[in-house]
């Protein structure tokens, strides 16, 4: 049973921080080759979860603390109409079970394409399609644009559109692609290099 958290407004940051993060190595996962895909799907919900409970913290000082996308969807109804969109409900979907998946592979409880019969067994199994990281992408720039981000805190993901100067997510990257290249790249929710 989930519970719900209260934590102060100030906090949404945090959610939206780790999010931003999850978010970008999604993306950079996505471009390492389908062998990692249950990693790009397992950052790329841990993203959309952590965008929705900063939402939920911005606007109500609380969240609810599970992983269902489609469960934090029904509570951000009340700031959008988005989150009761068929579309919006079929892009959370496709991320829901790789919460279990990328973290827990053949031993996830949740496995929506488990196959258990006396002849044959299939465990752990996902799908990754290339449209997966355009999902993302949307999700994420619709979700995240609900977020009001004010001039007291660091816009990361507007900051490494704009050169990143003076921010440690750029500093400190190691990648061999640019920071900015892994966030644009392929990607028609914030535009492209």
């Amino acid at each position: 049973m989930s519970s719900l958290k209260r934590i102060p407004e100030a906090s949404f940051f945090i959610f939206l921080s780790e999010a931003d993060k999850d978010y970008l190595l999604a993306r950079h996962i996505n471009f390492l080759g389908s062998s990692f895909a249950s990693r790009a799907g397992f950052f790329g919900q841990a993203a959309v979860e952590k965008y929705m409970k900063a939402l939920m913290v911005q606007r109500e000082g609380s969240y609810l603390a599970h992983h269902s996308l489609v469960g934090l969807a029904k509570e951000c109804l009340p700031f959008s109409e988005y989150f009761a969109l068929a579309e919006t409900l079929e892009g959370l979907e496709t991320f829901e079970h790789f919460e279990q998946i990328g973290r827990y592979g053949a031993a996830a409880k949740k496995d929506k394409n488990r196959v258990d019969t006396p002849e044959l067994q299939i465990r752990g199994a996902y799908v990754w399609a290339d449209t997966y990281i355009h999902v993302l992408d949307a999700l994420v720039a619709e979700i995240r644009g609900m977020i009001v981000i004010e001039p007291t805190y660091v816009d990361a993901l507007r900051k490494i559109i704009d050169g990143g100067e003076g921010l440690s997510l750029v500093d400190l990257w190691r990648g061999t692609e640019q920071i900015r290249d892994v966030l644009l790249r392929d990607n028609y929710s914030f535009g492209q290099v």
